[in-house]
């Protein structure tokens, strides 16, 4: 009887050649370098609108019934905020129709989705400002207040750069279930509350609105299972490995003749 390896030392060297490859990180691999220096700059421009757009919120207590003054800021201030953010919305959205007419990449990321959002943002403030002669503060209040719902923004920009990860995704899920759907709820309760001063465009397109962030949520979601799926397979797939490799020699036996 002998005793017989195995595999030889061709593949051993070769699997040790693998494994000592350093590993490349493919961010942003889907999409053309200039959309990847557009993220940057986006979620910078989304962080600072956000920030100002809470700072108004605590101001003007819009989250409290009964406490809600939206004379805290004069009427130029809001009109400044709402053109900043209909052109930043109108770059986006342009951006995003050029990287996916080049790419035609939609897979994990809503392209389409992104499209239709920023197409339906940017509408959204550019009537707050032109298309409206003298709207009252109260609706330019509430309009402000929805600024600061892009403070997911920089979390899903990371996600579209390439961190894909687990702990990405559990982190938009809570700023989209602890933030943005409370914001959401709010901004429906003050438009039926000041309904006189409301027009009946924002309330359309508050409704598409959230009907795009409802299929953000089951996204979300769906991708975080997807992970957490992924990562319970490349374990168990490695406690496999772990224990071929941890066979001796001696449990394998051939018969020579």
């Amino acid at each position: 009887m002998g005793k017989a390896p195995i595999g030889n030392t061709n593949n051993a060297n070769s699997s040790n050649n693998a494994n000592t490859k350093p590993i490349k990180l493919k961010h942003c691999h889907k999409d053309p370098k200039w959309y990847c220096v557009w993220l940057g700059v986006k979620s910078c421009i989304q962080f600072f609108l956000s920030v100002y757009s809470l700072k108004f919120i605590y101001e003007s207590n819009i989250m409290f019934p009964g406490y809600y003054d939206p004379y805290v800021w004069e009427r130029h201030i809001f009109h400044g905020f709402f053109i900043a953010q209909a052109c930043f919305e109108t770059v986006d959205f342009l951006s995003e129709c050029t990287s996916y007419y080049l790419q035609r990449d939609a897979q994990g990321t809503l392209s389409l989705d992104s499209i239709a959002h920023h197409l339906l943002t940017a509408a959204y403030y550019l009537q707050a400002v032109f298309w409206l002669e003298h709207p009252a503060q109260e609706y330019l209040g509430m309009v402000m207040a929805a600024i600061c719902c892009q403070v997911i923004g920089p979390l899903y920009n990371s996600y579209r750069f390439g961190f894909r990860g687990k702990n990405i995704l559990v982190l938009m899920i809570v700023v989209q279930f602890v933030f943005r759907w409370p914001l959401g709820l709010l901004a429906w309760m003050r438009s039926f509350i000041h309904f006189g001063v409301t027009p009946v465009v924002h309330l359309f397109m508050s409704g598409l609105l959230s009907l795009l962030d409802y299929r953000w949520s089951e996204w979300m979601i769906k991708r975080l299972l997807k992970v957490r799926e992924n990562d319970r397979a490349k374990k168990v797939r490695a406690n496999e490995l772990q224990w071929l490799e941890n066979l001796s020699y001696a449990d394998f036996e051939v018969e020579t003749y």
